[in-house]
């Protein structure tokens, strides 16, 4: 059996549905959403939880089961399937498709495809895999698709796929001495994407190259007014460096001189140690929002520091805010609990940390200082031209994180102290309260089970109020009703209500 019976999808521009040459129309928003959520996870099982979280946003239904069970159906008869394209099990929903079928697909394999000939030296083929693969996008991705979960989770991670692959395309076409193919893709790249600097340096470069010495200059000018305008800051040091090349008439080096140069970078581990993502992970979108923007549009990024009491969810926003920028920092994600408001865990000290961070980038002990300031100088070395994240979870106060800064301006750092920090160089503080009513309940619901949640629907926002928005405490009440199949919310709201104020405390920040 042919699967999707010769339908091809794409999300790399607005939502595009073709068989064989004729458009395919899904005019109901919902069954978009549903659609493109599939997609975006093709060949992996989507829950029905999931699912209803994208496609009612603003509220679900009374029967959310039935309801979005009309939507599939209706979906897959506007799709033509029969059953082997959107695939259902009991706790989701699966579109299987190829890199044939979908451009996301096709894209990705193209940028490793890409990667493979860089690692060989094919510079040529490398930049023709690049060049298929933007090729693809057709505008923004997901454009004309009305979820803002969608727009505000998933594709700005999609848009930095593209950014990075835009990237290493004009390098390699600068490098090979070809400006002229890659300057109107240039403008328009800075034209979508004023404040990202690296697309400034690399204008300015190919105008350089081109011979169009005047308009490089030019163009560090108008990096220089808009960086200061949107961002309030000076160029940083790529922008800087292009310019006091072209200021002293130096060549542009090319693609090999280039990658020699990034070899003593490349070279070095590149860890992943974050800890898991929590699936569960509910609310919080102006805070992510915020955070996402200052950690991977800011020059020089700044320390951020989400502050608030013990339980609130600290470590679990900066966690999940660190996975979804993790792939703007490609050489790196470092993370360490630094035990700061631990009971029975004395905090951790910052030369122990320091010898960890120094391992991961493959330091041997003999070549790690004995004393905290030179052990951070040589991280900071380690760090200085490359782009690290570096998640400090769980702080005691300013002393113990300010030797684990790293040096580079191309950095992030992301802190949770119950304590303010404000006394931190290039801070910016996020302070997080509880989850508001909505938000815990729908986080106790992907907890325990929607179904469950609405069998008892009063005793289940009753237990809500009870945890007092705190996700630690909905957390625990959600492990009691999980590890005691046959109690009833009713049971648990009576049992909090006599606990109140005596549930056990976190020990997390």
């Amino acid at each position: 059996m042919i699967r999707g019976r010769g339908l091809r999808f794409g999300v790399l521009g607005q939502l595009e549905i073709v068989r064989d040459t004729a458009p395919v129309i899904i005019a109901s928003p919902k069954q978009r959403i549903a659609l493109a959520t599939l997609l975006l996870q093709a060949n992996k099982f989507v829950t029905k939880g999931e699912l209803a979280d994208r496609i009612w946003e603003n509220g679900l239904p009374a029967n959310v089961c039935a309801s979005l069970h009309t939507h599939m159906s209706r979906l897959r008869q506007a799709l033509g399937d029969d059953g082997s394209l959107i695939m259902t099990r009991d706790s989701g929903y699966s579109v299987f498709a190829t890199e044939e079928t979908l451009d996301i697909l096709r894209f990705r394999n193209l940028v490793s495809l890409a990667a493979e000939a860089r690692r060989r030296g094919d510079i040529e083929h490398e930049s023709r895999m690049l060049r298929e693969a933007l090729a693809l996008w057709r505008g923004p991705a997901l454009a004309d698709v009305d979820s803002e979960s969608l727009q505000c989770e998933v594709v700005p991670a999609l848009e930095r796929e593209r950014t990075r692959a835009q990237e290493r395309w004009f390098d390699v076409a600068i490098g090979r001495g070809e400006p002229a193919e890659v300057i109107v893709d240039l403008e328009s790249a800075v034209d979508a994407h004023p404040t990202h600097e690296r697309f400034w340096a690399q204008l300015i470069l190919a105008r350089s190259q081109a011979g169009r010495p005047a308009e490089a200059l030019q163009t560090y000018q108008t990096a220089r007014k808009v960086l200061a305008a949107e961002l309030g800051i000076d160029p940083g040091p790529e922008i800087q460096q292009a310019y006091e090349r072209i200021s002293k008439g130096a060549a542009v080096p090319s693609a090999s001189a280039r990658a020699r140069e990034a070899q003593t970078v490349s070279d070095l581990p590149k860890p992943a140690e974050l800890p898991a993502d929590n699936g569960a992970f509910t609310g919080r979108a102006t805070e992510l929002g915020r955070l996402r923007t200052r950690l991977t549009s800011s020059r020089p990024r700044p320390v951020v520091a989400i502050t608030g009491l013990g339980g609130v969810g600290k470590s679990a926003l900066a966690i999940h805010v660190a996975h979804q920028i993790a792939d703007d920092f490609p050489d790196g994600q470092l993370y360490v609990d630094l035990y700061g408001s631990t009971p029975g865990r004395d905090p951790l000290q910052p030369l122990e940390v320091l010898g960890r961070f120094l391992r991961s980038f493959g330091l041997a002990n003999p070549a790690i200082p004995a004393s905290v300031d030179e052990a951070a100088a040589r991280f900071r070395s380690v760090t200085g031209r490359r782009r690290v994240l570096v998640v400090l979870d769980n702080a005691r106060d300013v002393h113990q994180i300010r030797p684990l800064i790293p040096g580079g301006p191309g950095c992030g750092v992301v802190v949770t102290c119950r304590r303010s920090l404000a006394s931190l160089v290039n801070v910016e503080q996020c302070h997080l309260d509880v989850l508001s009513q909505e938000e815990a309940g729908l986080l106790l619901s992907r907890l325990v089970g929607r179904e469950r949640v609405e069998t008892e629907r009063e005793a289940a926002a009753a237990v809500v109020r009870l945890c007092g928005g705190l996700p630690v405490k909905l957390c625990v009440a959600a492990a009691r009703l999980t590890a005691r199949p046959e109690e009833t919310f009713d049971a648990l709201r009576d049992r909090l209500a006599m606990e109140q104020g005596r549930l056990p405390a976190t020990a997390t920040a």
